[in-house]
């Protein structure tokens, strides 16, 4: 009888310990989260990036015979990339590029800065982490300037967009 007793038992503990943990189930609200350079998906055309990036670095409309110029060497190379490169390298080493300069006095002051940066180049605000990371990497880089982070921005692939 005993021994009845404990294999019931232990069988019982079996059955218990090995059952199936009842289903939860947790109500979520649906959330559609998209890139903030994914509603950008028109290509700007040549003229409309040099016109562009002159007006966001000099903030003032480009002349038409610089504009003509620039276009006749763009249109002469096969890799655009090297070119585009080489006109905002030109644009932003231009003295008379406006662009402000990095105030590292307090963490607010450069995320500030980015702020603007980010509406001047993208026409937007930087999400959360954009806003983080670049913050943090100028504030604990000392050697980066705004011109850096200019060239950067200016050169990436979402300001080829519109």
């Amino acid at each position: 009888m005993k021994n009845h007793f404990y294999i019931s038992l232990i069988c019982t503990c079996l059955i218990v310990a090995c059952s199936k943990d009842p289903n939860y189930l947790f109500e979520l609200e649906n959330v559609e989260i998209n890139q903030a350079s994914a509603d950008k998906n028109r290509l700007k055309t040549d003229i409309e990036f040099v016109s562009i990036a002159f007006n966001d670095l000099y903030a003032q409309n480009i002349s038409q015979g610089e504009l003509d110029d620039i276009i006749t060497v763009y249109k002469s190379f096969g890799d655009k990339s090297i070119v585009i490169e080489m006109i905002i390298r030109k644009f932003i080493s231009d003295e008379n590029s406006q662009i402000p300069n990095i105030d590292r006095s307090t963490e607010q002051t450069v995320k500030q800065f980015v702020q603007e940066t980010y509406e001047t180049i993208f026409n937007r605000t930087p999400n959360a982490f954009e806003k983080w990371y670049l913050t943090d990497y100028i504030y604990s880089h000392q050697e980066i300037d705004a011109e850096m982070v200019y060239y950067s921005l200016m050169t990436s692939n979402e300001y080829r967009y519109y």
